[in-house]
């Protein structure tokens, strides 16, 4: 009776891990996002992306990464913007600009859906 009830509570965890795996991968294809615009103000230190949600359902942007064409290394921001589908909206972060410089961004949502575009620092 003992290696019943282990194999059904383990069969039981099993079949609920593969269907939320099965949902967050649908999700994923379903969340589709883009960068419209992207601003990088070397005066104030700002850096503004604006977004376009296009996907099939709400999108929730959550990770902001900044870099440089002159230095890889990439600053994250954690960030929180729910975007209903068929909406824009954007998203503000600091840091340091050198003017005419290249910058690349990129977004993460909440189902590992990502952008990246990039700009030079005015």
């Amino acid at each position: 009776m003992m290696v019943w009830s282990f194999v059904n509570t383990t069969s039981a965890q099993v079949t609920d891990s593969y269907g939320q795996d099965v949902s967050n991968n649908i999700n994923g294809l379903n969340e589709d996002f883009i960068i419209t615009n992207v601003s990088f103000n070397a005066a104030t230190s700002n850096v503004t992306v604006w977004f376009y949600n296009n996907g099939a359902m709400d999108t929730k942007i959550q990770q902001i990464l900044v870099w440089s064409s002159t230095n890889p290394t990439v600053t994250s921001y954690q960030k929180s913007l729910t975007l209903q589908k068929g909406t824009a909206g954007w998203l503000n972060v600091t840091k340091t600009l050198t003017s005419g410089e290249t910058y690349y961004v990129e977004a993460v949502a909440q189902y590992g859906s990502t952008y990246t575009t990039y700009g030079k620092a005015s």
